[in-house]
């Protein structure tokens, strides 16, 4: 079996230098003084095995353990323990006979970890001894203080001595390893199933447009040859026409020169003719033109006399506007000034306001540093005075009762001896007395703790239940915050596909992604038409692949686009023209039987939202639709309207015109409207959620502060607990010194009346009386001075934390004055900008009325006379020049007309030619217009030269009927409508994508099936090991207990018998001679004792390698400490054992004791004694080793 061989350590705690601890089997002891570290050993075992709470080897943190330095010595910058075992029983999973572990802490916080000599990780220790007994959270050692942990812990915590005991901890920990991987595969199965449900939806849509997109390449490959044929045969008609036309130009153009040549000599003289003409009639242009300016001039200047009249009689009335105005802004320039005055003098108050709080709170932290620093008496210290005193006096008085015993004897006075005796009588009736009025004390203190017991437990109640509130309402708001980080998630998807155009047709997200390159692109029908949610799916199947479709605004932007594409090569798109598209509406008759029927309906279009301009496009997609709830509603209106109209339901069924019905169940699509409803849905729900977010929060603050009040009020409560009982214990020692003098004073009583006849008297006595009286003083002073001192330190603390809550207070109204101050002053400084604003208009306004006083009106008036005489003279004199050219002009345009009425004859036949030229170009022109188009349309549409096309494809037979079967071909396709042929390989890629996903999920599927599976086998370990080592535990408890206690009963129980896996675990105990009782109502030393009773059961069911007690016994008696110590050696012959002890019968008992002395201050030391060696014969002197 595994044991502890020895351990070595080196700068941990007390342990400068390099130490060695060699440990044998059996029970081994290890004793010293307080404060030599004996204590040390242990928490150096707890921490090479792994223990990362500082707590736990009593320190603050990690780092204290390293060895800090003495006078003498300096600081280790690391702390070194090795533990070694044997394992040459091979139970450890290590091939060697001796397991090393060693732990290394360097100043910085990083501990290293080795193994047998090889660096390893902690898990890899941990895992090494898990449920091997050994380890951190393992039963192998306790600590002082431990033992009672066990008893006072809950009984959800007390089952891991148990799962210790069965060897469940590995299976605990796998679980929980298994329910980690089970939630991420949880989580990856989510996230699977997401994208698979997208997948499902497009792998619908791309299986559609594939087979589309298959049939049109198929039709396409069947009109090929036929188009190819017609084309090249059309473009052999149109070059033959052309050649005609091209000779019949030739010829009258030959005929148009000609008539051109006879009317050249004409052409020079009306040329001539014109440029006079024009000469003269600039001449008068240029006179007509200054007369319009002089006119102009003229109007202006009356206007300006008209202007300055009015402004003449209307500046007296401006310049007292001007004047009140001013006085208004004066009046609030006074006003604001007030203001500013008042705000100045509030803001000083509030200065010397906030001077005065930092002052209160300056002397308030004084007062704290003054109540924190002041040393405070040791109560204990007085308390082992008083004990003292109480067996000086004692001393004193069995002295005096001895001396008076001596003194009666020799005493021949009998009536002496009688006053003696009636002196003790009043004596003891006295005491009598006082014991019964600290009975009465004691009833009426035992009764205010129980008060105080039971208040505490209702406000611990009170704060348990507002804990598993906050709990839960924590829960709560994480929940919260998770949905909307889901939900943030997802509308960031969402809103990112539609900023993408996801969804689209390639051709269509082309085209909306170039928006701004391209002109007159409004949107795609989808983006442009909102519905209520409702009528969502309604309007989906309405529009169909049409809400795909591009709105432009003219015929030519959709040109444009389509050229684009075309050149870019990036798919097909359909364009709906604003300025083209024709308004589609239901006949009269219809409308007429739809507002009689009884059927619920609506038509689309007066549904929708849609802007203004857009109502045509509505008009001419859905102004036909009607909308219904259901699909009987459907028949019932198909039947009463013939038929003749388009009808779709809530749930997206059809009835077209002429009586076809679609319909059945959907996968659901990602369509461009369902995209945009779920967009808005989201942003909905992210609302709901952050405002469900922010309630939570406020109740968990409020919560919080609640739960704050609750721990000041359970803080007092327990403060006025320990002030009772303490006051409680003094009354009890008081009346334990009482009965105890009344005992001894009886007992001189009762010798008197035997011995008051023959005893002799003597004079020779010492008056032990006095001393006994200065003692009984200094006993009572001594227990003012405790009684005052408790008292002191209670209103110390209560005081200090008065003290703190005002200076919190202080500080909160600090704060708040700070802030208003802040704020006054920001109102002074605008205040003080009003002012200067104010200040500026009045020197506005001042220069404003001094521009009005000095203006010269009647000088301006005479200048303007004056400009108006000029003007009227100019204007005559340039009236008299226009006239004689007027004359001079009327005779040029006679000759001018006689020219052109003779070129005129000439030009007749020109005319005429020029007609007859312009009608063959036109039609050269669409002869050329047709055979480049028909190129080009070879070229584009089949990458072939008009040559290469006559050469392969030359068939010409059947022209007409090839033409035919090209149209029945083009209705196909267009009956196919929009077709996407990138849909074939996205569908091919998207449905791989699909089909591994599928795989995917089915083996996530599989992997949660196998970890619930082998969940379910560990709780069956766990519950069977469990229950296993539980009965066995508690029939061992049931015996070990009795042996311990020498009677008595005691038994372990579950909480709940059912449920062996959570459970928690119950202790029973009842000592013999006294009722079953709870635990808490148990003595210090009966719970030590059942909690050793315990840890031994369960050592006699599952032993441990080695066990560590520090302490353990300390609280027990001596009878008691005979018995433990005995069993432990009976258990040290299967176990070894490792004791801190400083009692004599556990030391007895030893195989091997270990003294830990401190020669040097700081730095331990050890000496080992062989007891077995030692007790051996002729052996006289103790083996001193030093280890």
């Amino acid at each position: 079996m595994v044991f502890l061989k020895n351990i070595e350590a080196k700068g941990f705690k007390s342990f400068a230098e390099k130490t060695r601890i060699e440990f044998n089997k059996g029970l081994t002891a290890v004793v010293g003084p307080n404060g030599s570290g004996k204590s040390n050993i242990i928490d150096a075992i707890r921490f090479v095995l792994g223990e990362t709470s500082a707590r736990s080897i009593r320190g603050s943190k990690m780092e204290d353990v390293i060895f800090n330095g003495t006078v003498k010595r300096s600081a280790e910058n690391s702390a070194t323990v090795t533990l070694s075992l044997d394992n040459s029983d091979g139970v450890l999973p290590v091939n060697e006979d001796t397991v090393k572990v060693t732990r290394i802490l360097y100043r910085s916080g990083e501990s290293e970890y080795y193994l047998n000599g090889g660096r390893v990780r902690l898990k890899e220790i941990t895992e090494l001894f898990m449920d091997q007994g050994i380890g951190k959270s393992a039963y192998n050692i306790i600590s002082q203080g431990e033992v009672d942990d066990i008893l006072s812990a809950k009984p959800e915590d007390r089952r891991a001595v148990i799962e210790e005991a069965a060897g469940v901890v590995k299976y605990k920990h796998r679980k929980r390893e298994s329910e980690r991987k089970l939630e991420d595969t949880k989580q990856n199965l989510d996230r699977v199933h997401d994208i698979i449900s997208e997948l499902e939806s497009r792998n619908t849509q791309l299986e559609m447009e594939s087979k589309v997109a298959e049939e049109y390449l198929a039709l396409m490959e069947e009109m090929k040859s036929s188009d190819i044929e017609v084309s090249v045969y059309d473009i052999e008609t149109f070059l033959e026409e052309e050649n005609t036309l091209n000779t019949k130009y030739k010829s009258s153009e030959r005929l148009l020169e000609e008539r051109k040549n006879h009317v050249s000599l004409l052409d020079v003289e009306i040329e001539n003719l014109r440029d006079s003409r024009e000469a003269v009639a600039q001449k008068e242009r240029n006179h007509n033109e200054k007369i319009v300016e002089l006119t102009r001039d003229l109007e202006i200047v009356n206007g300006k006399m008209a202007l300055f009249e009015e402004r003449k009689t209307s500046r007296g009335q401006l310049s007292m506007d001007l004047q009140m105005e001013k006085e208004k802004v004066e009046s609030r320039v006074c006003e604001e000034k007030g203001l500013l005055s008042e705000k100045t003098n509030f803001v000083e108050t509030l200065l010397f306001e906030e001077k005065s709080l930092k002052t209160e709170i300056q002397s308030i932290r004084k007062n704290i540093e003054r109540l924190t620093s002041q040393d405070d008496v040791s109560i204990e210290d007085l308390k082992d005075r008083y004990y003292a005193l109480m067996v000086e006096k004692t001393n004193l008085e069995n002295k005096e009762a001895q001396q008076n015993e001596s003194k009666n004897r020799m005493d021949a006075s009998e009536n002496d001896k009688r006053e003696r005796k009636e002196a003790l009588y009043l004596e003891l009736k006295e005491l009598n007395k006082n014991i019964e009025i600290l009975l009465e004390k004691e009833v009426t203190s035992s009764r205010a703790l129980n008060e105080a017991r039971d208040k505490y437990r209702e406000l611990k109640s009170e704060y348990n239940e507002k804990n598993s509130e906050y709990d839960r309402l924590s829960e709560s708001y994480q929940k919260a915050e998770s949905l909307i980080k889901q939900e943030s998630s997802r509308l960031d998807v969402l809103i990112n596909m539609q900023e993408n155009f996801q969804g689209y047709y390639p051709g269509v997200r082309t085209v909306l992604k170039n928006k701004n390159k391209l002109n007159g692109i409004v949107g795609a029908v989808g983006e442009l038409i909102d519905v209520e949610e409702k009528y969502v799916t309604a309007l989906d199947t309405a529009l169909g692949a049409g809400s795909q479709n591009i709105v432009v605004k003219t015929d030519q932007d959709a040109k444009h686009a389509i050229q684009f594409l075309k050149r870019e090569r990036h798919g097909f798109a359909t364009f709906l023209p604003l300025s083209t598209i024709v308004e589609r509406h239901l006949p009269h008759d219809v409308l007429d039987t739809l507002r009689k029927t009884t059927v619920n309906h609506k038509i689309l279009s007066k549904i929708v939202n849609v802007d203004k301009k857009l109502m045509r496009l509505v008009n001419h997609l859905i102004n036909t639709t009607i909308v219904v709830d259901t699909l009987d509603e459907g028949v019932k209106l198909a039947n009463e309207i013939s038929y003749r109209a388009r009808i779709v339901t809530l749930e997206g069924d059809t009835i077209t015109p002429g009586g076809a019905m679609s319909g059945g169940s959907k996968t659901r699509q990602n369509s461009v409207l369902k995209m945009k409803q779920d967009v808005v849905d989201g942003k909905e729900r992210l609302v709901s959620y952050k405002k469900s977010t922010k309630d939570l929060s406020s109740k968990l603050e409020e919560i919080k502060e609640t739960i704050a009040d609750l721990i000041v009020e359970l803080k007092r409560q327990e403060a006025r607990g320990v002030e009772t009982s303490e006051e409680n214990e003094e009354i009890n020692r008081e009346l334990e010194r009482l009965r105890y003098s009344y005992s001894l004073k009886n007992e001189t009583y009762e010798s008197l009346v035997s011995e008051l006849d023959s005893l002799d008297s003597s004079s020779d006595f010492e008056d032990y009386a006095i001393l006994i009286k200065e003692k009984e003083l200094e006993i009572t002073e001594l227990s003012n001075e405790i009684a005052l001192l408790s008292d002191k330190t209670l209103n110390q603390e209560e005081r200090l934390l008065r003290e703190k809550e005002e200076l919190h207070l202080k500080r909160r109204d600090l704060s708040k004055l700070e802030t208003t101050i802040n704020y006054e002053k920001e109102r002074l400084i605008s205040i003080e900008s009003t002012i200067d604003e104010f200040e500026s208009e009045i020197n506005s306004l001042n220069e404003r009325i001094k521009m009005t006083e000095n203006e010269n009106i009647e000088l301006d008036i005479s200048a303007l006379i004056e400009d108006k005489e000029r003007l009227s003279k100019g204007l005559n004199e340039l009236s008299q020049v226009t006239e004689s050219l007027a004359t001079e002009l009327t005779e040029l345009s006679e000759s001018y007309k006689e020219s052109i009425v003779l070129r005129q004859s000439h030009l007749a036949d020109i005319e005429n030619l020029q007609i007859e030229l312009r009608e063959i170009h036109g039609k050269r022109e669409k002869i050329s217009t047709h055979l480049s188009q028909k190129i080009d349309y070879l070229s584009e549409m089949y990458a072939l030269t008009f040559e290469r096309a006559k050469a392969l494809y030359n068939n010409f037979e059947d022209i007409e009927e090839k033409r035919q079967r090209i149209s029945l071909n083009k209705r196909s396709i267009e009956e196919l409508g929009n077709v996407n042929l990138g849909a074939i390989d996205e569908y091919k890629r998207v449905h791989e994508r699909y089909i591994y996903l599928k795989e995917q999920e089915d083996d996530l599927l599989e992997a949660r099936r196998t970890l619930l599976s082998v969940i379910d086998e560990m709780d069956k370990e766990v519950t069977e090991r469990f229950k296993e080592t539980f009965n066995s535990v508690s029939k061992q408890f049931t015996e070990v207990f009795k042996e311990m206690f020498g009677g008595g009963h005691a038994e372990l129980r579950l909480l709940d018998d059912d449920d062996y896996l959570n459970s928690g675990l119950e202790i029973i105990a009842q000592p013999p001679g006294k009722k079953l009782t709870q635990m808490s109502l148990m003595s210090g030393g009966e719970r030590a004792l059942t909690a050793i009773s315990l840890l031994f059961s369960v050592l006699k069911v599952k032993g441990s390698p080695f066990i560590i007690l520090d302490e353990v016994e300390a609280a027990l008696d001596e009878s008691n400490v005979i018995r433990y110590a005995d069993y432990l050696r009976g258990l040290s012959r299967d176990t070894q054992f490792i004791v801190i002890t400083h009692r004599k019968g556990t030391m007895e008992k030893s195989d091997r004791l270990f003294g830990v002395t401190m020669q040097e201050r700081g730095i331990s030391e050890l000496i080992s004694v062989d007891l077995k060696n030692y007790l051996e014969p002729n052996e006289g002197e103790i083996n001193n080793e030093s280890v």
